[in-house]
């Protein structure tokens, strides 16, 4: 009976720890008292966050540190909060064109600075801990909303050489604070799916614990952030089933995350991606407060070095090679005759008015054979035919006249396109979900080769099922699908 009894409290024991986090449910709940209402959008700049960060630095809790300046000169800062022994370094947009984390760390700051039911774990968080957050590494890169930094020059492969003053920025922050924990904070691609699953998931958020050397072992902090991660994760999961992956573990000596490893911080990757219908990535910005709340609970509550690493060892590694739009089982139609035909299509955003809005451009990217493909989207065109959506018999000679057309119409008709002659007008966003085309030709999908804008018109029994704009589907019979924006191309 003893030993029944003993089994027992064991079973139970494990029970209790694979149970979701009462106070992590209980904070998540509030997030929208703690979200930063002045990032409402992803393209914000250095500029923007400035405010933000003077606001920390006038809060009696936090300190703010120079930490240098990026090459065309912007304030590079540290906020640190907490008189704990356990060191916490977070670092954010180290790729300019990576804000997630940038917003939701300044969210978790106004949760620390808040004052309410939670105050005992802030009190408790701040005597055990310290955390500092070096925000937006590369601001010149958030102001073009691209990758690299005004060198050209990825920060995340600068970790060896520091050729970047940024990066010998974050190198030495990291190299003075010597910290327990490092999160690497990071957005990843739009087409990044969370496993082999059919239909496939989005990975709104991938987890890592990065290798340390090319064999990939395993010392004591790269399994203490998998136990992390497993933490985290556990907090996900019920939040976006199917939509948690786990990144390539490929050794890279000239990353940050990997050389920090070897240093000896227990480091974490966490990636923040796409869910459906989030173009601004608000998912993955509330998903990350909840994971920091939660590792930031385990860290204090000393489960980590004892918390399996089950969770983080089922993740499904993401793939990325999928389309945004997959049409199956159709017969493409083309001057030169038919022939069976999926077609792949990828969106590619593209930077508009001085980086602070964005427009899609869409391609045809495959042609063929397309079975083992998998898609975010699929239409089914079994029985169907694809032909390059057509061109209106009528011009326009400036936008403005675009608004006079019935584009709806147009589209119902099969017209995917009209030409605007006589104005000169750069690549953009079309007012109307309809291409404008400048070109006395269009090129065409499947006339020679693949890469083809993707403007189709698909046909069920001769009419007009829907169209292809830009690489958005509008189906007319059922009603769904919409055209994110039409595109102006020369």
């Amino acid at each position: 009976m003893k030993t029944q009894i003993v089994l027992f409290f064991v079973l139970l024991s494990g029970f209790g720890m694979a149970q979701p986090n009462a106070f992590v449910d209980s904070v998540a709940e509030a997030y929208d008292r703690y979200r930063e209402p002045t990032l409402e959008h992803r393209r914000f700049k250095h500029a923007d966050i400035l405010p933000l960060i003077d606001a920390l630095g006038e809060d009696d809790r936090v300190t703010v540190h120079p930490a240098g300046k990026s090459v065309e000169g912007r304030s590079l800062s540290i906020a640190e909060i907490g008189e704990g022994p356990t060191t916490i370094f977070m670092w954010t947009q180290m790729h300019g064109d990576e804000p997630t984390a940038t917003r939701a760390t300044f969210d978790f700051f106004n949760f620390l600075l808040a004052e309410d039911e939670f105050d005992e774990f802030r009190r408790k968080l701040l005597a055990e801990t310290t955390i500092y957050a070096m925000i937006m590494v590369n601001p010149d890169g958030a102001e073009r909303f691209t990758r690299r930094n005004a060198m050209d020059i990825d920060l995340n492969r600068d970790a060896a050489t520091l050729a970047t003053p940024e990066a010998r920025s974050l190198m030495s922050a990291f190299l003075e604070i010597q910290p327990d924990y490092a999160f690497n904070l990071h957005d990843q691609k739009s087409r990044y799916a969370a496993g082999e699953k059919d239909p496939a998931t989005q990975a709104t958020i991938s987890f890592l614990a990065p290798a340390f050397n090319e064999a990939k072992e395993w010392n004591e902090n790269r399994k203490r952030a998998t136990r992390l991660i497993s933490i985290m994760i556990e907090a996900l999961e019920t939040r976006i089933p199917d939509g948690i992956g786990k990144y390539n573990d490929d050794y890279e000596s000239r990353a940050f995350g990997d050389a920090f490893q070897a240093k000896g911080a227990a480091t974490i990757l966490i990636e923040s991606g796409a869910h459906p219908g989030d173009p601004e990535r608000e998912i993955a910005r509330r998903m990350n407060f909840v994971a920091y709340l939660a590792a930031f609970d385990a860290i204090i509550d000393g489960r980590v070095d004892d918390y399996p690493t089950d969770r983080y060892d089922r993740l499904p590694m993401n793939d990325d090679d999928l389309f945004h739009l997959l049409i199956t089982g159709g017969t493409a139609r083309v001057a030169k005759g038919e022939f069976r035909a999926d077609v792949g299509v990828n969106r590619e955003e593209r930077n508009y008015n001085n980086a602070t809005e964005s427009y899609v451009v869409s391609e045809a990217l495959a042609v063929g054979d397309l079975s083992d493909e998998r898609a975010l989207e699929v239409f089914d065109a079994t029985g169907m035919t694809i032909e390059p959506g057509a061109v209106s018999e009528k011009t326009i000679s400036s936008l403005e006249e675009l608004e006079t057309l019935d584009v709806d119409s147009l589209l119902r008709a099969g017209v995917t396109a009209v030409r605007l002659e006589g104005e000169n007008v750069k690549e953009g966003p079309s007012p109307k979900p309809i291409t404008v085309t400048l070109l006395e030709r269009r090129r065409e999908p499947f006339e020679t080769a693949v890469k083809r804008r993707a403007d189709l018109t698909i046909r069920e029994n001769g009419d007009v099922r829907a169209v292809v704009v830009n690489g958005f589907v509008i189906d007319f019979k059922t009603g769904e699908g919409a055209v994110r924006n039409g595109l102006i191309i020369r």
